[in-house]
């Protein structure tokens, strides 16, 4: 089964592409990323504050750990 199937869980990624956005003031965080058990390599795209995020800053190249709720992403934690 794909991440995007993902109704509870957690899968490795490679983050592909970031971006800051400021939503009300607020900064989040666009996050590009390639599941690596995807055999398709399409990317996948998550948005979070940085407090959903372990391992701040991430960078292109990095691996992550998605973490899934209802298919949602909810958090993400930098590997290594």
């Amino acid at each position: 089964m794909g991440a995007t199937g993902m109704l509870q869980g957690s899968c490795e990624a490679v983050v592909t592409g970031l971006r800051a956005l400021d939503i009300h003031g607020q900064i989040s965080w666009e996050i590009v990323f390639v599941p690596v058990n995807d055999a398709t390599g399409h990317p996948a795209v998550a948005r979070l504050g940085q407090e959903a995020i372990t391992g701040f800053p991430l960078e292109v190249g990095d691996t992550i750990q998605v973490q899934y709720l209802m298919s949602i992403v909810v958090g993400v934690a930098k590997s290594g």
